[in-house]
């Protein structure tokens, strides 16, 4: 859609299905000034969906990746896609995997810009809690804050609403070269580490940068009294450091 010239007409998806609760994330591919999407995921009406596709800004057309490849975590749906510029990733992360949203997912795909293509062999790269409907922001230093959501947190206890919050970030070993991207979590039974909660359970809420700080606006948790829904009124702000 051209907000000067109007529609240009519709186009079909390249695997020909309809979907929801996708993502869809905007990146530079590198040498190239024009921007790019890429699609992931999402539902049909019966089914999670696991494939991606990308949005070339200068063919104005939706293409597959190459090989036909699709996300290598699986279908998932309400998960997050952030773009990391300064490591050209877009992590993937997250998500239910049934349209009934009984279960979830922790895995956390990588998409390199560089090779316009997800990174193989990297299923050791996980949450600690698999969460769906949660929401992830990029703080300084290449940070990506993922917070709240639905999962079974501690494992066994049921799928509800979740006050953790988990954090992709990176460090340098003294004396040596090597970049380490790791995960730290809220919910850590070793006990190292751990990042605080939230003040409450949240799904449906908003997560957003604020100058170095991620800014999370309302939500709803379960009320015990009821078992139903109560919603947040109360913003949070998390600080990373």
């Amino acid at each position: 859609w051209d907000p000067v010239n109007g529609s240009h007409g519709v186009h079909p998806m390249p695997d020909n299905l309809p979907r929801r609760h996708h993502q869809a994330t905007t990146f530079f591919i590198p040498g190239r000034v024009e921007p790019a999407v890429l699609v992931s995921g999402g539902e049909t009406p019966n089914l999670a969906l696991a494939s991606a596709m990308l949005y070339d800004s200068v063919a104005e057309a939706l293409v597959g990746l190459a090989g036909g490849q699709a996300m290598p975590g699986g279908a998932r749906t309400q998960h997050t896609a952030i773009y990391v510029p300064n490591r050209n990733f877009i992590y993937v992360a997250g998500g239910f995997t049934d349209v009934q949203r009984k279960a979830v997912s922790a895995t956390i795909d990588v998409f390199d810009i560089n090779q316009t293509r997800f990174l193989d062999n990297n299923a050791g790269f996980r949450m600690r809690t698999a969460r769906g409907g949660h929401q992830a922001v990029l703080l300084a230093d290449n940070l990506v804050c993922m917070a709240g959501g639905v999962g079974d947190e501690p494992l066994g206890t049921g799928i509800r609403p979740l006050g953790s919050l988990e954090v992709i970030y990176e460090y340098v070993e003294a004396g040596s070269p090597t970049l380490h991207i790791e995960i730290a979590s809220s919910w850590n039974p070793n006990g190292v580490g751990g990042l605080p909660y939230l003040p409450s359970d949240r799904v449906g809420h908003r997560l957003l940068a604020l100058d170095g700080l991620g800014l999370v606006v309302g939500g709803a948790s379960i009320d015990q009294a009821t078992s139903g829904f109560k919603m947040a009124k109360e913003l949070t702000l998390y600080s990373p450091q």
